[in-house]
């Protein structure tokens, strides 16, 4: 019977994929997220970055790591599709990041991503960004009035986050980019009345390419607070997909079990001493994914128990 659970949840986790087989999943990670730096300009109430034991002095990947993270997709086991270029923290503080976008295209990357609060997104670095090759920038804003975004989004200014993001749609239109836009909200419940006024607005703005998402808050792993015994319940038999396609490299080299494990309680290993595929094929990893294809024995992972990451059902008008 056990055979049987841990078979249908090798299926579901291919199916949810998109692989035909199982096995494919475990070659090489196709999602691969590199923090290239870990700093950050806003102080937002929901996030990671200066919660827990983290320093909020600036940490940045070497030059060196970033260079054997390119030089290792470049190898032909490599079959990442997609790459987001940062992790925790505001990528643009980092001034490679652009660089670092373009060596990841040149690498033959399908798709290639980033994430920003878009307050340092003047026209220079938009510029840069839509001459990088980039695939996808992802705006997070997180209210529709000043008052609501001024109470999450604490140290950055609203009117210059819309100004720039207003900008970055017409730059992008002018240059005939290719390039999509996903203008995100998460939603709490300081600015759960304006979800849909926001996504109104912003549907309004971006082209038929581009996606305007309001997503519930996650748990950040069970840290920045308690999944309820309602989720705990529901994710319990269900396999989390992170450990069988994600890949999160941190500014020092630590390979995370999840990108939202980001006090590293379970860190897989380090490129400063292994590669890409010896931490993929790993023990660490082949650990955590038992765990998970087994029924019953996910919530044994702290970060896991519960949490809906992954399945979050976006808010809709």
């Amino acid at each position: 019977m056990k055979s049987l659970s841990v078979q249908i949840n090798k299926s579901y986790i291919a199916d949810r994929l998109g692989f035909s087989d199982f096995d494919s999943c475990l070659s090489y990670p196709k999602f691969i997220e590199v923090e290239t730096i870990r700093a950050c300009n806003a102080k937002c109430t929901f996030c990671s970055v200066y919660n827990g034991s983290f320093e909020a002095s600036p940490k940045k990947m070497t030059d060196g790591l970033l260079e054997q993270i390119i030089a290792e997709l470049q190898m032909p086991a490599a079959t990442t599709s997609t790459v987001c270029a940062c992790r925790d923290g505001e990528p643009l503080l980092d001034r490679r990041v652009a660089g670092f976008i373009r060596d990841l295209k040149d690498s033959g990357i399908p798709t290639v991503t980033l994430v920003t609060n878009a307050e340092l997104l003047n026209e220079k670095k938009s510029t840069e960004l839509l001459s990088s090759g980039l695939d996808e920038l992802m705006i997070s804003i997180d209210g529709y009035s000043e008052a609501v975004y001024g109470k999450l989004r604490t140290g950055l200014n609203f009117e210059t986050v819309i100004d720039n993001t207003m900008s970055f749609l017409k730059l992008r239109n002018n240059m005939n980019s290719d390039l999509s836009v996903r203008i995100r909200m998460v939603v709490v419940d300081e600015n759960r009345e304006e979800v849909e006024s926001y996504l109104e607005f912003w549907n309004s703005k971006v082209s038929d390419r581009d996606r305007v998402q309001a997503l519930p808050a996650h748990s950040w792993g069970n840290e920045l607070f308690i999944e309820s015994k309602e989720s705990i319940e529901k994710m319990k038999p269900k396999p989390c997909i992170a450990p069988f396609n994600m890949f999160t490299i941190h500014y020092d080299g630590e390979v995370s079990m999840c990108g939202h494990d980001y006090k590293h309680n379970h860190v897989m290993g380090n490129l400063n001493n292994n590669t890409i595929t010896e931490i993929w094929k790993g023990e660490r990893f082949a650990e955590i994914r038992e765990k998970h294809l087994t029924p019953g024995r996910r919530d044994e992972i702290e970060p896991c128990r519960g949490c809906q990451i992954w399945d979050r059902t976006e808010v809709e008008l």
